[in-house]
């Protein structure tokens, strides 16, 4: 049985209840709806439509995110687009694998999505999602809820079958600490707070493919988000806080420069500490200046800004292998108010 067959299996024994059956009967006006024949229709057009990859590249860094895919295509190469809700992500940008968690998540999707009630047949026998009606009760949790759950397997996915950078994007903490859990693993968070972060909600994907054109912009974007790297490991913190303001100036200027509304919020990225080990010369760990202690760095204030910048060991339960340029396991860009123009 491959990836489709179980993801409609899974489909049919989330969603099949005795009151939906009901509700395709009379929707597709037929008298008793034939389940062997749905799962023998239903698999090769699963297949067809959700079993072919698209712009999976290797060495390419790709963002896993339901909630922040405009704001990561400033970042990353590509961001994830499975065919369940694409969303008018342009094509040169979309990343699908097609691998075996990717296509049994969007089967068990749409079986909550059915027993949520957001669903309906056509009389031509294609299935619309709609708004939610109610929470599924028997769940706990609404089908887009658990989509956003499974970011880091998919992330995982990727990076097994296709050697791709695949980098899940939260926008909370909480929804990050969901999927990475305590354990044995040691972390590095890098965190900056306090800072104008591009509003999602604002952002339209034509200043996105602008933005991205403009390589000056992109590159001093990525500069400020992935403040720590081969440049400031090792350094004294006053060395890391000059180099921090210059940054985030250059920052704000190319955000500016096109017109991108932003809020006040934060950015957390956590950092598999073998990639900031192999960028610095200290021995015995990685440091500002005089190394990480156990718990980390205090929270600095960036001069001249509202601005802060720290870093924090976290134990979580990781073994994966990250290859990509900075070491990136997970990132969260989160935002605390109302959005305003940057100038």
């Amino acid at each position: 049985m491959d990836a489709s067959e179980r993801a409609v299996r899974l489909l049919l024994e989330l969603g099949l209840s005795k009151e939906f059956l009901s509700q395709i009967e009379a929707d597709l006006d037929v008298a008793q709806i034939d389940l062997n024949a749905i799962m023998t229709s239903v698999v090769p057009a699963f297949r067809e439509r959700f079993g072919t990859p698209v712009g999976a590249v290797s060495n390419e860094s790709v963002a896993v995110t339901c909630d922040r895919r405009k704001v990561s295509a400033l970042l990353y190469d590509r961001v994830w687009s499975p065919p369940l809700f694409s969303d008018g992500i342009p094509r040169d940008l979309e990343c699908y694998g097609a691998t075996d968690d990717e296509v049994v998540l969007q089967g068990l999707t749409i079986g909550l999505a059915i027993r949520s009630g957001w669903t309906r047949f056509t009389p031509s026998g294609e299935v619309v999602i709609e708004e939610p009606k109610h929470q599924d009760a028997n769940s706990g949790r609404e089908p887009g809820v658990f989509f956003q759950q499974t970011m880091r397997s998919v992330a995982d996915s990727l990076r097994r079958q296709f050697r791709i950078n695949a980098v899940p994007v939260y926008e909370t903490t909480e929804a990050r600490s969901r999927e990475y859990k305590p354990g044995d693993g040691g972390l590095i968070i890098s965190i900056l707070d306090n800072l104008a972060v591009v509003s999602e909600v604002d952002l339209a994907w034509e200043q996105v493919v602008e933005f991205r054109r403009d390589e000056s912009a992109r590159f001093n974007y990525r500069r400020l988000v992935h403040w720590l790297d081969a440049q400031v490991v090792g350094k004294p913190v006053d060395f890391v806080v000059d180099e921090l303001a210059l940054r985030y100036d250059k920052y704000k200027r190319a955000l500016g420069k096109h017109g991108l509304k932003t809020t006040i919020g934060a950015i957390q990225s956590l950092i598999d500490p073998k990639f900031l080990a192999a960028a610095s010369a200290t021995v015995g760990g990685v440091g500002l200046g005089i190394g990480l202690s156990a718990a980390g760095l205090a929270a600095v204030a960036v001069a001249g800004t509202q601005m802060a910048c720290s870093i924090a060991r976290a134990k979580i339960e990781f073994e994966e292998q990250i290859d990509g340029q900075f070491g990136e396991v997970a990132l969260v860009h989160q935002l605390k108010e109302l959005s305003e123009t940057t100038g």
